[in-house]
């Protein structure tokens, strides 16, 4: 039985063109949340709350990106400040997103503890030990190891206080 043979003017073209797309076309980025080796533990809050600059119980508002920069931006309605002096009722954090890329993701009306640093600029971020860990639930025997390794009185803010 005869195979017929695909003429090599044929073949040669679309095996070149193949070749060029391999090599002229990026690789996309892949985007990957591995947990470290012996697997992820997560801090405790009072461990979080003494490494962040602020820690604060507030309600999701608004999220937002930025062009340039990973993660989302969040504006948040603050409660009461756990740690810190308190910026303001109104508050803008960076660095939240998908735990596809080891973030704590966050939507509007979520209603969490925070976990803050301030860096360049008096701006806002999200303030990581780990994976995931930039943000914890609000239930009372978490807040009550917050408030106990704050080791300060929580702060209401003023309803009139906005910061950028």
């Amino acid at each position: 039985m005869l195979k017929k043979l695909i003429p090599l003017k044929v073949v040669l073209p679309i095996a070149l063109l193949s070749a060029s797309l391999t090599i002229a076309l990026p690789a996309a980025p892949v985007l990957a949340c591995t947990p470290p080796p012996g697997g992820l533990v997560i801090p405790s809050p009072a461990e979080r709350t003494r490494n962040a600059d602020l820690v604060f119980l507030g309600t999701v508002t608004e999220v937002f990106q930025v062009q340039g920069e990973v993660g989302d931006h969040a504006h948040i309605d603050v409660e009461i400040y756990y740690k810190g002096q308190g910026v303001g009722r109104l508050v803008s954090v960076s660095g939240f997103g998908s735990t596809a890329i080891c973030l704590s993701p966050v939507t509007v009306g979520d209603r969490l503890v925070f976990f803050v640093g301030i860096g360049e600029g008096s701006k806002l971020y999200a303030k990581y030990m780990t994976q995931f860990d930039a943000t914890t639930i609000a239930e009372p025997a978490i807040l009550a190891e917050i408030q106990t390794a704050a080791g300060q009185p929580p702060l209401t803010p003023f309803p009139e206080e906005v910061a950028a």
